[in-house]
């Protein structure tokens, strides 16, 4: 009898450590299936916008273009109130007009159509993720600001400005410099392009129109001394290739300094040949189809 009862008694623990192990396995393999569940989901929501008042027929249309724009350039676009606690952090007020917000995206679509597709198609690949959140305004002297994160996430923050599509070419510009820089690759003899001994100033106080092409001193009876298109692009050198190249990517008419060929037209050739020249299918739509 005492044999038997040890017997069985071996035999219950065997059983209950089996059935322990079985139930941990199977918990095990739920669990996974959720966190699936849950990380499918969350790359969902975050790929496509959903319409929460079907009879805004603006708002219908808005995720639309939020949508097309995802999938055409794989580019995010947030507005609204729940990027509240982002603008916050920028110094910003959110954007929650639909008609304002509808007017935008068509501008931000058409001015992403002057990409190629290809480019950004490329930057998916390679890991990169490009956001494009809307705001009312900065309440500071901004308009417009571009950074990136350790998880190789560009954004750029756009308010709400008449020239919005300018303002979205600046900042791309940066993104263009941000992803080459990642790949050891910078503007070189940039300065030979300026006026001897000019500093850039780096502070936006008190910039003079020393050789700046918008005012009348600088226009076409001083077309040799035009060394740049805006007072803000003698800031910094980052600044300044910015400026031109959302100049050159924004207009539909002859501009003077392109045209005489000055300091201008060389700066605007070095930008758009370095981006050619290192990032992949970088090809531009713009008014100057200059061939490199």
């Amino acid at each position: 009898m005492i044999k038997y009862v040890k017997e069985e008694r071996r035999l219950s623990i065997f059983t209950d450590i089996l059935i322990f192990v079985l139930l941990s396995l199977a918990a095990f393999l739920i669990l996974s299936i959720f966190k699936e569940i849950m990380v499918a989901s969350s790359l969902s929501s975050d790929t496509y916008m959903q319409v929460e008042n079907l009879s805004d027929l603006t708002e219908v249309e808005n995720v639309e273009y939020v949508n097309k724009i995802k999938e055409e350039f794989f580019v995010n676009i947030k507005y609204g109130k729940s990027q509240e606690e982002i603008a916050k952090t920028i110094n910003a007020t959110v954007l929650d007009d639909s008609g304002i917000i509808n007017n935008n995206l068509k501008s931000i679509y058409s001015a992403l159509s002057k990409y190629n597709k290809a480019m950004f198609s490329n930057f998916n690949k390679e890991g990169y993720k490009l956001n494009i959140i809307l705001l009312d305004d900065f309440n500071n002297e901004n308009l417009a600001l571009a950074s990136r994160n350790n998880l190789n996430q560009f954004t750029i923050y756009l308010s709400n400005v008449a020239r919005i599509d300018r303002a979205l070419h600046h900042e791309m510009c940066h993104i263009l410099e941000y992803y080459m820089a990642d790949k050891g690759v910078r503007f070189n003899d940039w300065e030979i392009l300026n006026p001897e001994e000019f500093k850039y100033v780096n502070s936006v106080d008190n910039i003079s129109s020393d050789f700046v092409y918008y005012f009348s001193k600088y226009a076409e009876e001083n077309i040799d001394e035009t060394y740049f298109v805006t007072k803000y692009a003698k800031v910094n050198a980052k600044e300044d290739r910015s400026e031109i190249f959302s100049e050159i990517m924004s207009t539909t008419q002859d501009l003077i300094y392109i045209e005489y060929k000055t300091t201008i037209y060389y700066k605007y050739i070095s930008i758009f040949n370095t981006f050619k020249l290192n990032i992949p299918e970088a090809k531009f739509n713009n008014y100057y189809n200059i061939a490199f």
